[in-house]
């Protein structure tokens, strides 16, 4: 698991029941914060109980361990989440082994309707979000689901009565890929086009590789382009390049999002 998302809801709707049989989006924010935060104390707690032998043994690990866990540990007791413990390099390599809740990226969905679109707990719930360095979305589920059936041309209509650029499932897989630290390129024949997930940051022989080893062992060069562009001429992809829109690139290239990759690799 490498993000948390947490969906609360925060319209009124009488044929779906509660937990709490009430309705308070924000003191279920900090339920499940405080519930998270409590199960990292479990974990801090007991590698603390682990790490005593290596202290009683005098090996500088011991120390390091003792003083990351030691200081998350009053952190957590703030009920403060992990992910805002600051940390050196040292006591950072011995955090990220225990794999904590809180210690992952997190990402609010708040699920509305018409009525809850611009409450002051819409407000509130964000300052949450950011005060505990994450993310906020925005989505209602209602319409999404009523969309769901209808083909592109419906949807199109439907946003636009609800003045939307795009819709909420689009919006978090977007939120998503930026909490990650990811994104898309895509390869284009002319059979398939299809879109490839690597890390941002990444060299053109690199999203070779997610293709296939031997696109990066033997590869020569890219052709690249942009994916607006190839929309703006997919009646003739074969003038981008009459055009000067395709671009030859080495192996140290860094991808960009939405790059269109035609890649060549030697014998």
């Amino acid at each position: 698991m490498k993000v948390i998302i947490q969906v609360v809801r925060f319209f009124s709707d009488k044929n779906i029941t509660h937990v709490e049989n009430r309705l308070d989006p924000l003191d279920d924010m900090e339920i499940i914060n405080t519930e998270l935060v409590l199960a990292d104390m479990k974990t801090v707690e007991k590698s603390l109980e682990k790490n005593q032998k290596i202290l009683n043994a005098n090996k500088p690990e011991g120390k390091i361990a003792e003083s990351a866990l030691t200081g998350l540990l009053a952190h957590l007791n703030e009920g403060l989440a992990a992910r805002s413990f600051e940390r050196d390099s040292k006591q950072n390599d011995v955090i990220k082994n225990l794999f904590l809740l809180t210690d992952k990226p997190m990402i609010y969905v708040a699920n509305v309707d018409d009525h809850s679109i611009d409450t002051d707990q819409l407000s509130k719930a964000k300052q949450i979000a950011a005060n505990n360095l994450s993310s906020f979305v925005t989505i209602n589920g209602k319409l999404e689901s009523e969309m769901a059936d209808f083909d592109e041309e419906e949807k199109i209509i439907i946003l636009e009565d609800y003045n939307l650029k795009e819709t909420g499932l689009t919006t978090l897989i977007k939120e998503a890929y930026n909490t990650l630290g990811l994104q898309t390129f895509f390869t284009c024949g002319e059979m398939e086009v299809r879109g490839w997930t690597i890390n941002k940051g990444e060299s053109a022989v690199a999203a070779a590789a997610e293709i296939h080893t031997d696109f990066a062992t033997k590869f020569i060069k890219a052709e690249i382009y942009t994916f607006d562009d190839a929309i703006k001429h997919q009646d003739n992809i074969k003038e981008l390049k009459t055009l000067g829109l395709v671009k030859n690139v080495g192996r140290d290239y860094i991808m960009q999002e939405g790059d269109v990759a035609y890649f060549i690799k030697g014998q």
